[in-house]
């Protein structure tokens, strides 16, 4: 299952787990009324506050992908990503995890030459300051070798 797949499972199984409504017997507790303002998040999504961004600024979410996120070294490792910002362009930072950096491309390669557990992180900017960051674990194992 894609890590895009799994990410959309969590968030539509946290409205199922808000509460169990009935459980052992009792009536469910009904929720403290609370005002909720107008947001762009979408339904089921939490929105994170962003200091940096100037004041009223939106977020941009993002997810990112690898394939292959493991293997024997040298392990070229191609990144992908989905982005949700307000306005374009879009643009991406990376950290390979490895010391090395990435520039603004939304699918970059990258070879992990020595063996260890890296965390490859992408972070997107909007032009309206938003920004959204998403990571990776890249498994880079001698013992995985043919």
């Amino acid at each position: 299952m894609s890590r895009l797949a799994v990410h959309a499972l969590v968030l539509l199984g946290l409205g199922s787990l808000a509460g169990c409504g009935g459980c052992n017997g009792n009536p469910p507790v009904p929720p403290a009324a609370t005002p909720i303002a107008e947001s762009a998040t979408p339904a089921g999504a939490a929105a994170v506050e962003n200091p940096a961004a100037p004041a009223g600024a939106a977020d941009c979410f993002v997810i990112v992908d690898a394939e292959p996120d493991f293997g024997a070294p040298p392990l070229t490792v191609h990144f992908s990503t989905e982005t949700d910002c307000t306005g374009s362009p879009v643009t991406f930072s990376w950290d390979f995890g490895d010391g090395n950096k990435g520039g603004n491309d939304p699918k970059p390669a990258h070879t992990y030459d020595k063996a260890g557990d890296y965390v490859a992180t992408v972070t997107t900017t909007a032009p309206d300051g938003g920004t959204g960051s998403d990571e990776i674990d890249i498994t880079v194992d001698e013992d995985l070798s043919e």
